[in-house]
């Protein structure tokens, strides 16, 4: 994958670009996005990230090693990190601490020698190779700092990664806390000290099984804080702050030592010594475990050799103090103590190295660096410039000779340094020219050397303050990276770590879990109070402000201040108001979302559009056209009726269509006639009405019969003989309707029947310019008498039953819209159209069941899921099918490992010595492949099968209800024949006994006799129920999902915990809420074959003491298990129908859910048409 990524970069990329090019919209459009989607097509898995950096750290390698090509080999490292960075976001939390922290072997896929059973010259030689090439394994994060990646290393999730390393959620070293155990037989139990003298293989596989124990990364969850968890004594945190503590009372020795100063070595300074052994052996060892290029990458570290080496010369001048003879041993003491003195400019600044998490702290110190680098550049400058005057001063322009070479170096550097009157002192005994010597080195001196020493560190102080963020993420990668390689077998703390070296001889004389032993105790007894105190703090603090590991790592990433203790900050309290409206904004965000990954295919996904869109996009040319011009001599005709005195309307105000309509009841030029109003022939006749009527009722029996049939003569005669009697300002009250009236097809007695009651409740008064309606109590404005006879209308159509036709199928608006709109048509009608839109989704909506799918992990409600594709939908594709081979390839590796661990904690044996090799070839086979790749190792079906049959194996099987084991490993290997075919493409069986853990929130959607039934599925696992709240809103049925099968089985996340109790946890927390108080509640007691499988060999009553019937009672334990659940339901009005069902078994599934539904008809569910 490596090389594929490689050839890929550079077919893409043959030029030279800087960073903020390759970032701009162009260059990602047509360069890096199509390396992107082809990575993430072929190449993406676990390994992807350390493919990437490894090829940017070679490409930065092939950037100095060929000149000619090198800026094209930057511009292809950048290419690569910008690519690590952009498929960050495509990893879960979980996978890309995988990704970033485990040790890749960066020669894997090299040929190896084959191991021959019976040759253990070839096991030997096998071994061996494997060992070596475990010692070169390297993780992402680890090539990424000798690649100087420092965008990558800053990117927010990365940080994240490395700030849940630095405070111990992401653990490398927990294998370290079971090595006192004995080692299984598989791992060949060789010891460390006394090699037991049982055969030359035990010997030699030594060393692989110490790689076994080397980093394995793991998530820590601080409720399984323990007392004696010294794995927690490796914490870079804990660590580091130890390390200060250790190092604050080395100063304070340091200072009781120096303000003695005794001639003879006291106690007090063989305690300083023993102090700074233990301080020196530490950094011995981590210089020879990081290498130099990571030790010498931290600041401090530089410091620590200086310390170091300064100790060591004060140790020797001490102990040569004490052979001298008594004339001289004060004058070495003074000599030793005045070395011990120096020490003291690098130990008190070294104090402070616990400021290094702090950003701005951090900034200076990386400035200091790199100014202290050129300084030393600039010194040489000076030193080079300086040595000729240095010569020709010192052997020459003296009259009286008294200048030596010494004082003349020591004028020199007064003068450098800006002291100029040691120049005015030689200044009578130079001649002419050594006067214009002089004062040439005194101008290069103060104004080029000064001017080019201000410059260089400025430009080196600026390109830190620039990259300010990524300079300090870099370095605190560097600090922690550098913390967790530490491979040592234990976690002494300076000064103890002295004992450590002490016991060390112990080791050839010992078996290695007794020297082991012995080791561990002592570190309990003399690391007891720091243990405690990680104890208390993890399990008071930690453990109850976090839900798991993954939760922690999240609620850290999240953090304003990741790094460092929280110092508190002077900040002006918020006001009452702040604090109010801080709360509402909060409380927007915390209303649950349909964030929903469904199921539906693309194509019907693109398809789905909003009301709005649906409307726009049926907007035509004509929409938008501005009504027709009328003559002018109609609007002149119908403004001689106007009153004179009338007040004239104010177009200064624009009204929005989108206002609130209530603004304009009590506007007076609403009122005011339209410009498109026109009344022909002084009849009132309507001149704008509408030509596009849709068809027509019958013509009037007054109409003549030889001209040509109005379609709308009676609406028309009505509104003439309305208007005749109404004043203008009334008439548009009745016209935003009698505009609709003309598109109706209504029969003649209904268009009589709306002009009676219109002429019948209104009373016309021209000369006061109001109308008089007949009700009580009377109206007394043009606004209140528009309002009544709209409601009048209103009334009208409901009593001649139009009211549908108008609203369904003529896009009638409501009162509000029409009032809003301003009489405008088409806005009207395009309302009408969006509000009939929504009416119909809501229709569709009252059609849909919502069923919410919950319970504990390895419940089998994603299995459930695929059942619902299967039965009611369209099932898998091929595509999906094929990449499912892998995740059932992973399932069945990942099984065999989980068995082999148990065989190492439950100390069993294989039956059979040969079956050793092939749990070798387990433990090498990556889990995490494509599909591709997937069962096409014959060596692992070897293995496996092998394996299987090993009694070793059937007895650690028998123990699974101690682990979490995956209970499709036997239907797999009964079909392993078949899955090994390379033509071999899953079927519905295989995609059903598939695991993978679900992550986020699945729905899917089916029909089901006219219903759309949508089935939400959210994972299970501790660390995924924080997103169940999402989903509670609008449910129709609560489905809970129980394991029967679990009754004696552990969570995966948490090994103290019973599946079943779990979930009768969870199904007590969730039914007496506030969302499912008064909703149905459906049980499925799931995996009824296995459940029956189980209790021939597993007592119930050994996991529930309560049990009373036999323990091999199938009838008998499910109904325990059911009314254990019955009892949890407070309701009594509310029943839990409960159902046993094997989510594997499709027509047992499907009857199933076909008497769920029955159930839902009968109960007539909220809403619901069933």
């Amino acid at each position: 994958m490596t090389h594929a990524i490689r050839e890929l970069v550079i077919s893409r990329c043959d030029t030279t670009l800087s960073w903020d090019q390759l970032r701009s919209p162009q260059v990602s459009q047509f360069l890096l996005k199509p390396i992107q989607q082809e990575i993430r097509a072929r190449h993406f898995n676990a390994g992807t990230q350390y493919a990437l950096i490894s090829n940017c750290l070679q490409f930065s390698k092939e950037a100095d090693l060929f000149p000619g090509h090198s800026g094209t080999s930057k511009t292809r490292a950048l290419v690569c990190e910008l690519l690590a960075i952009r498929l960050l976001k495509e990893y879960s939390t979980r996978a890309l601490i995988d990704a970033l922290s485990y040790d890749f072997d960066p020669l894997q896929g090299n040929p190896e020698p084959a191991p021959t059973i019976s040759n253990d010259t070839g096991l030997r030689q096998s071994i061996r190779w494997k060992t070596q090439n475990r010692a070169a394994r390297v993780s992402c994060f680890e090539v990424a700092l000798r690649a100087q990646a420092k965008r990558f290393l800053a990117h927010p999730v990365v940080v994240q990664q490395l700030e849940a390393i630095w405070a111990g959620t992401i653990v490398f070293h927990t294998a370290a806390d079971s090595m006192h155990r004995k080692a299984p037989k598989f791992l060949h139990n060789a010891s460390y000290g006394a090699i037991e003298p049982e055969s030359l293989s035990k010997a030699t596989l030594q060393p692989d099984m110490m790689a076994h124990f080397r980093r394995s990364v793991t998530i820590y969850n601080p409720q399984d804080a323990s007392l004696f968890k010294l794995s927690r004594l490796r914490v870079p945190r804990y660590r580091n702050i130890l390390a200060t503590l250790s190092y604050a009372v080395l100063l304070g020795l340091f200072l009781a030592v120096l303000i003695r100063r005794s001639v003879h070595i006291t106690s007090l300074e063989v305690f300083f010594w023993f102090w700074a052994a233990g301080f020196m052996l530490d950094e011995i060892v981590g210089f020879n475990e990081q290498g130099f290029s990571l030790y010498i990458a931290s600041f401090w570290n530089t410091f620590d050799l200086g310390i170091l080496l300064i100790l060591f010369v004060h140790l020797c001048l001490r102990i040569y103090g004490v052979v001298m003879p008594d004339a001289r041993k004060q004058l070495v003491a003074n000599m030793a103590y005045d070395v011990l003195a120096a020490d003291a400019i690098l130990l008190f600044p070294r104090l402070f190295s616990v400021l290094d998490h702090y950003k701005y702290f951090s900034q200076l110190l990386i400035a200091f660096r790199m100014m202290a680098q050129d300084l030393m550049a600039v010194l040489l400058l000076i030193l080079v410039s300086c040595s000729g005057f240095f010569v020709a001063l010192a052997l020459s322009f003296d009259r009286d000779g008294s200048d030596t070479p010494s004082t003349v170096a020591y004028a020199l550097m007064q003068m450098v340094f800006g002291f100029t009157p040691a120049a005015w002192d030689r200044w009578v005994r130079y001649n002419t020219l050594g006067k214009f010597i002089l004062i040439l080195f005194l101008v290069i001196s103060h104004f080029l050397v000064v001017t080019i020493l201000i410059t260089v560190l400025s430009n080196s102080f600026m390109a830190v303050v620039q990259n300010a963020t990524e300079e300090h993420q870099f370095v605190f990668a560097v600090n922690t990276i550098s913390a967790v390689k530490s491979d040592a077998l234990f976690s002494y703390v300076a000064p103890t770590n002295v004992i450590q070296w002490l016991l060390t001889p112990l080791r050839y004389f010992v078996p290695f879990r007794q020297y082991v032993y012995i080791n561990r105790t002592i570190i309990k007894i003399t690391h007891f109070p720091v243990l405690f105190t990680i104890y208390a703090y993890e399990r008071t603090i930690l453990g109850s402000s976090v839900y798991d590991g993954i939760d922690a790592i999240e609620i850290r990433g999240r953090s304003k201040r990741p790094y460092g203790a929280k110092m508190p900050r002077l900040r002006r309290e918020p006001s009452i108001a702040t604090v109010r409206q801080d709360r509402a904004l909060e409380e927007v965000f915390r209303r649950p979302v349909d964030t929903l990954q469904r199921t539906q295919p693309i194509k019907a996904r693109r398809k789905t559009s909003t009301v709005v869109n649906n409307w726009m996009q049926t907007l035509g040319e004509e929409a938008a056209s501005p009504p027709p011009e009328q003559d002018r001599r109609v609007l002149d005709r119908a403004s001689s009726r106007f009153p004179t005195s009338r007040r004239g309307r104010n177009f200064s105000r624009a009204i929005s269509v989108a206002s609130d309509p209530e603004e304009f009841i009590s506007r007076g030029d609403f009122l005011s006639p339209p410009r498109d109003l026109a009344l022909a022939d002084g009849k009132g006749a309507l001149g704008m009405m509408s030509t596009k009527a849709s068809s027509a009722g019958s013509p009037p029996p007054s109409a003549p019969a030889s001209a040509p049939a109005d379609p709308h003569a009676a609406e028309k005669a009505m509104h003439a003989r309305i208007l005749t009697h109404m004043n203008a300002d009334h008439q548009f009250s009745l016209i935003l309707y009698s505009r609709y009236y003309s598109k109706l097809p209504l029969s003649h007695a209904k268009t009589s029947k709306l002009e009676d009651i219109t002429l019948t409740h209104m009373t016309i008064q021209s000369s006061f310019g109001r109308a008089m309606i007949p009700f009580d109590p009377p109206l007394s404005s043009l606004a209140e008498t528009r309002q009544r006879v709209v409601t009048m209308h209103q009334e009208a159509l409901k009593e001649l039953d139009v009211e549908d036709v108008l609203v369904e199928k003529y896009a009638l608006p409501d009162r509000a819209w029409i009032e809003a709109a301003g009489g405008d048509h088409d806005a009207v009608q395009q309302n009408a159209k969006i509000n009939r839109q929504l009416r119909q989704d809501r229709k569709q909506q009252d059609k849909t069941v919502k069923i919410l799918l919950l319970g504990a992990g390895e419940s089998g409600k994603s299995t459930i899921i695929k059942q619902m594709r299967i039965i009611h939908s369209s099932g898998f594709q091929e595509d999906e099918r094929v990449q499912v081979k892998a995740v059932i390839y992973s399932n069945v590796v990942i099984a065999f490992r989980v068995l082999l661990e148990v065989m190492q904690d439950q100390e069993i044996d294989f039956a059979d010595e040969k079956t050793r090799v092939y749990a070798e070839i387990i433990e090498d086979t990556p889990a995490d492949v494509d599909a591709n790749a997937a069962f096409r190792d014959y060596r692992v079906k070897e293995a496996m099968l092998a394996l299987w049959k090993d009694e070793g194996i059937q007895a650690a099987v028998a123990k699974s209800y101690e682990f979490a084991l995956n209970d499709n490993l036997s239907y797999y290997l009964q079909n392993m024949d078949r899955m090994f075919d390379p033509h071999w493409i899953p079927d519905n069986q295989d995609m059903l006994h598939a695991r993978l853990r679900t992550t986020g929130i699945t729905e899917t959607i089916f029909e089901l006799n006219q219903l759309t039934f949508r089935m939400m599925d959210v994972g299970g696992q501790r660390s995924e129920r924080k997103k169940w709240i999402h989903c509670f809103e609008g449910v129709h049925c609560l489905l809970f999902m129980v394991a029967l099968s679990g009754y004696d089985q552990f969570l995966v996340e948490d090994a103290n915990a019973n599946q079943m109790h779990e979930a009768l946890m969870l199904f007590e927390s969730l039914i007496d809420g506030e969302w499912f108080r008064d909703k149905p509640i459906i049980l499925f007691l799931n995996k009824i074959d296995l459940f029956r499988k189980r209790l021939a060999t597993s007592p119930i009553s050994r996991f529930f003491p309560d049990y009373t019937g036999q323990d091999t009672d199938e009838e008998a334990a499910k109904q325990y298990f059911a009314n254990r659940f019955r009892s949890i339901n407070k309701n009594t009005n509310r029943e839990i129908y409960i159902h046993y069902t094997n989510a594997t078994d499709t027509n047992l599934l499907k009857a199933t859910m076909q008497d769920v539904q029955d159930m839902l008809i009968q109960k007539s569910l909220q809403k619901l048409v069933l």
